[in-house]
């Protein structure tokens, strides 16, 4: 696991949801983000970000992103939307047709969880 400093960020993460995936890069079981509503529109990449968090200064209320736009967890740090692409055959009932790229900058102090380690 890394914990960063109070003053210093790890470098960042990318993640690609597919389907149904839940992103939880914290130490606890909480925060957790998902993306809805992918898709590409006019040539534009969109999707809905969501971040779930209990702690009151955590979490992120469901949030309309196009390539490149940015949304702050002021307790976990802050998400980019990369990419939205298609994704093709071998779909399972219910899996959204979209793969969505983020990276994730986290937050000077937040506590990633094992596996994260990116420095």
């Amino acid at each position: 696991m890394t914990d960063a400093s109070p003053d210093q960020a790890p470098g960042p993460i990318r993640f690609t949801f597919r389907g149904t995936e839940v992103f939880r890069p914290g130490a606890e079981m909480f925060p957790a983000y998902t993306v809805s509503d992918a898709r590409i529109e006019d040539g534009v990449m969109i999707a809905v970000l969501r971040g779930v968090d209990p702690h009151p200064d955590g979490g992120i209320p469901p949030t309309r992103l196009t390539a490149g736009q940015s949304v702050s967890d002021a307790r976990a740090g802050t998400f980019t939307l990369l990419h939205v692409s298609p994704q093709v055959g071998g779909l399972a009932p219910g899996t959204r047709p979209f793969a969505t790229a983020i990276e994730f900058q986290p937050a000077p102090g937040f506590a990633l969880a094992p596996g994260w380690d990116v420095d």
